[in-house]
């Protein structure tokens, strides 16, 4: 088996560690983890990952952030159609 991982297999580990995933599922994924020592180690950094992350608190964008990022977007999106007709 590769030791690369997925962009599936990732999503896969993050339902898992979120409990999103039905029994078999989680079975089928138990199986994989016991028999392919790379998806293990990625499970085991992920789950270190969320919990570094859960230690900080979560930040307030600026105001009107938002607003700001949604005109950037639709400014590039117009850029890239015109661009496209040219």
């Amino acid at each position: 088996m590769s030791d690369a991982i997925s962009p599936r297999d990732g999503e896969l580990l993050a339902a898992y560690l979120a409990g999103d995933l039905d029994e078999a599922e989680a079975a089928r994924l138990e199986a994989r983890l016991a028999a392919e020592p790379a998806l293990a180690a990625r499970l085991e950094s992920t789950r270190g990952l969320l919990e570094d992350l859960g230690e900080h608190a979560a930040v307030e964008p600026p105001a009107g952030f938002s607003e700001r990022l949604r005109a950037s977007l639709d400014a590039a999106r117009a850029q890239a159609g015109a661009d496209a007709v040219a």
